[in-house]
């Protein structure tokens, strides 16, 4: 069942048998939970349907590969992982996914590399004075290099290994060569570690410094995008059927001022859904996307924070937003190729009725 759900592409017939059961009223509103009419005589008229989801990619939660291990009620609704697939397939859950991840810096693993570190001034320098090895200096030349050479490595078929990468692990995927989030074969991704409380991921060396007198901004978004729009023209010119990746989020949150080059795909991280409790910031949001789509020249997908459990430190507190589910989606209309929206519950009945409709208003408003 994973690799159906994960990786088979010739699965056009079984969603279909689906559409057409919805059709005859059948529905499937939660996993284990089928509602199938009753009818005594079943008469078909000739049929000639062809549909497209609206929105490409469309994902949720942390993955129904997952749901046994994750929602302590999991098996009130099913046995095991593959009747939570099952049951995601059935309302419109797509493995299709692009700029897929985040933070791919630490999958590199340079911070356990010996070699990579005895040179210090390519890792971080925090505020305090100390080099920290799991971030990288985005203006020391050599960080530039790796990615080039990582890049160029995942995209001719070597493995991360081979590539030289220290990395000792690779993602669940039999004969899969490196770790997530490199999963897509057509898309790679340079992101910077995800930031702490104690740690903002900025480099405080003389170079970074200086670097940041000449082109100012409230974070890093220039001095990393130095880094990605170099890779990116590299690889446009070596494997011109790549794509580079990367998120819209903390240090990089802004619209760099150089110009992106086609061959690189972004996703917006926004907050989502719960801002329609205040309009002036869902204007915001939307005036983000819209700026973002001009840019571009195309509509990207999001990444949006949708009942995050506090960071888990408040987990009885329930959040749920079916009407501002709605109003958000209707208004991505036209805007982007889809979302994925994170939600986070120590169980499955808090998050069930906003799964179930975003699968169905994503897959047709």
């Amino acid at each position: 069942m994973f690799d159906l759900y994960y990786f088979c592409k010739e699965k056009g017939t079984l969603l279909g048998v689906y559409y057409f059961l919805e059709q005859l009223g059948v529905r499937w509103p939660a996993p284990g939970m089928d509602h199938v009419p009753a009818q005594k005589t079943l008469v078909l008229k000739p049929l000639n349907i062809r549909f497209q989801p609206y929105f490409k990619d469309r994902r949720i939660g942390s993955g129904a590969f997952r749901f046994m291990n994750i929602y302590s009620d999991a098996h009130e609704y099913c046995k095991n992982n593959d009747e939570a697939m099952m049951w995601h397939l059935r309302i419109g859950e797509t493995p299709r996914q692009f700029a897929h991840g985040c933070h791919s810096e630490p999958s590199l693993a340079l911070s356990k590399d010996p070699e990579w570190k005895s040179d210090v001034t390519r890792l971080q320098l925090m505020k305090t004075g100390k080099r920290d090895p799991r971030y990288s200096c985005w203006t020391h030349p050599d960080v530039k290099k790796i990615w080039m050479k990582a890049a160029d490595a995942y995209f001719s078929g070597i493995s991360v290994h081979k590539a030289g990468c220290y990395n000792p692990s690779t993602w669940g995927r039999t004969g899969w060569k490196w770790p997530s989030p490199f999963t897509q074969p057509d898309e790679f991704m340079i992101d910077p570690m995800d930031h702490t409380q104690r740690n903002n991921g900025r480099c405080y060396c003389d170079r970074c410094q200086e670097y940041r007198k000449t082109h100012p901004c409230v974070d890093d978004t220039d001095m990393v995008w130095e880094v990605i729009g170099d890779v990116a023209e590299f690889i446009q010119k070596k494997h011109p059927e790549g794509y580079i990746t990367t998120l819209i989020y903390p240090p990089k949150h802004q619209i760099p001022t150089r110009k992106i080059p086609s061959n690189v795909r972004v996703r917006l991280c926004l907050t989502g859904p719960k801002t329609c409790f205040d309009p002036i910031h869902f204007d915001e949001e939307f005036k983000t996307i819209r700026e973002w789509n001009k840019v571009l020249g195309y509509k990207p997908v999001s990444w949006t924070y949708h009942c995050v459990d506090f960071a888990g430190v408040m987990p009885n507190i329930v959040e749920t937003y079916p009407r501002f589910l709605k109003k958000y989606i209707h208004s991505l209309k036209g805007l982007s190729n889809g979302m994925y929206m994170e939600t986070k519950a120590p169980v499955f009945s808090r998050i069930q009725l906003e799964t179930y409709i975003y699968r169905r208003l994503m897959r047709n408003p």
